[in-house]
């Protein structure tokens, strides 16, 4: 460019502010921070809970299958349960049967950790129910035998008194915590019951008479039952309304 045309340039336009344009005062940012407060304070619980739940949905199905699979590949290798010798836990400190089963499935599995009847892998203390009892597993039961696989699951083996052919058996019981030591560590919220049957992996709760004492009946072991709806209904909404069955209502909304 020339310097006469530099001579000529007109100078840079400079703004003009509008007249009556008004910015807000500090007591309406104030105001407005205050409400948005106020609604994420409303609102961030719930959705952290449905988030947690939905994760507890997760791992449980997770360990089911990983459960399941290696139990299947075992019965391959070493034939169907009956033929495992599974001495019965009972509520000594023999493990004996439940390390058989262990040792059995563990090699279809990525092991964490393995704690045997010591403790280390659970919540030391007693587990708690959804209702005002104490479920009667303790992370450091010695009648146990405890281990953890990868993603942190723990998972405890108790070998019952018989193991047959009989489809009713219950050749031995597994106790499952989706979060390892984690809280809350309650029956039916993050920790849940299983029955090892003569060739498979059953949940506790598959009917409705069993389902209702998952949350709503005060029975003998109360929320053990809650698994089967967990798995198959992917929810947890046993702990928000009382009007669910198999055969009827499966969510809350």
């Amino acid at each position: 460019m020339t310097q006469e045309a530099l001579r000529v340039a007109p100078p840079p336009a400079k703004v003009a502010w509008v007249k009556g344009l008004k910015g807000f005062t500090l007591a309406e940012v104030l105001i407005t921070l205050g409400i948005i407060g106020v609604v994420a304070a409303m609102t961030l619980p719930s959705l952290i809970a449905n988030h947690q739940e939905k994760t507890t949905v997760s791992q449980l199905k997770k360990a089911y299958s990983t459960l399941s699979n290696a139990l299947l590949l075992a019965i391959n290798e070493y034939g169907t349960l009956d033929q495992w010798e599974l001495t019965p836990s009972g509520n000594g400190s023999d493990v004996t049967g439940a390390e058989n089963f262990y040792n059995k499935i563990s090699p279809y599995m990525s092991i964490l950790s393995n704690c045997k009847n010591k403790g280390g892998c659970f919540y030391d203390g007693t587990y708690n129910t959804l209702r005002t009892k104490k479920e009667q597993f303790g992370g450091s039961a010695s009648n146990f035998y405890t281990f953890t696989i990868a993603d942190g699951t723990a998972i405890a083996i108790w070998a019952a008194q018989t193991c047959d052919t009989n489809p009713d058996t219950n050749c031995a019981v597994l106790f499952v915590d989706t979060n390892g030591k984690k809280k809350p560590n309650t029956t039916g919220r993050d920790a849940f019951w299983f029955r090892v049957k003569n060739n498979r992996i059953v949940p506790y709760g598959t009917t409705d008479e069993e389902f209702q004492s998952c949350a709503y009946i005060d029975g003998t072991y109360p929320s053990r039952s809650c698994t089967a709806w967990v798995l198959y209904n992917e929810n947890l909404d046993y702990l928000h309304c009382k009007d669910l069955s198999w055969n009827g209502k499966k969510k809350c909304k």
